[in-house]
């Protein structure tokens, strides 16, 4: 059992109030889904959820557990886009080497779009080697 997605799905469960509009969202059985969340409920040792033929509704443990898995969810997500955003930032030095006078004729223009263009930037980043 991956408990992290078995975790993402109780909180999915929860807030979409039904295993059949997670299992449509994640394009599985509403009985795919309901064994995960069984699963997660085996391992935790603890019932999460109430389940009637109609009806979901959070155990007092289950309530406690969803509002930190939530976080936690929420965290791990935004830990993975933080990373996935910083491997589109371009990193590292840009050295040229070229004659002065061309240097400001005609590669300045170009270096300061470039710059422009891919902020932010400190200064002291791009000091003369």
């Amino acid at each position: 059992m991956d408990k992290l997605q078995s975790m993402a799905t109780f909180v999915r469960v929860v807030e979409a109030g039904s295993f059949s509009s997670v299992a449509h969202e994640r394009d599985t059985t509403q009985s795919a889904i309901s064994k995960q969340v069984a699963a997660l409920e085996r391992a935790l040792g603890v019932k999460l959820l109430t389940r009637t033929t109609r009806s979901l509704s959070l155990t007092e443990e289950g309530a406690r557990y969803f509002e930190e898995a939530r976080r936690l969810v929420a965290e791990i997500a935004e830990a993975e886009g933080a990373l996935q955003r910083g491997e589109q930032q371009l990193t590292g030095w840009l050295r040229i080497a070229a004659s002065v006078g061309f240097g400001r004729l005609k590669l300045m223009p170009i270096v300061q779009t470039f710059l422009a263009a891919n902020q932010p930037w400190r200064e002291d980043r791009f000091a003369p080697a």
